[in-house]
């Protein structure tokens, strides 16, 4: 139940940011340049992976114990709401 629902999570994250991406870059890049969205969704990103970079830091104690375990298994388990 829990790998199916991070599936559909993922899924669906991923076509609902494709479905609503022309409506964020394309106001910017006729305001500005395309120049603007770029750097504009670049920085995003950036904030994005500082985020989980700071959210792993914080979990780092308890995915020791998770030893030789794949990176996405250790982040299922850290995950879990048991």
């Amino acid at each position: 139940l829990e790998r199916g629902r991070a599936q559909a999570t993922i899924w669906g994250a991923s076509r609902l940011g494709a479905a609503l991406t022309p409506f964020i870059v394309l106001p910017i890049q006729q305001k500005y340049s395309w120049h603007v969205s770029f750097y504009t969704l670049g920085f995003v990103g950036l904030v994005w992976v500082l985020f989980f970079i700071f959210a792993r830091a914080r979990v780092h104690a308890s995915s020791i114990r998770l030893g030789w375990k794949p990176i996405y298994w250790k982040i299922g388990m850290l995950l879990r709401r048991d």
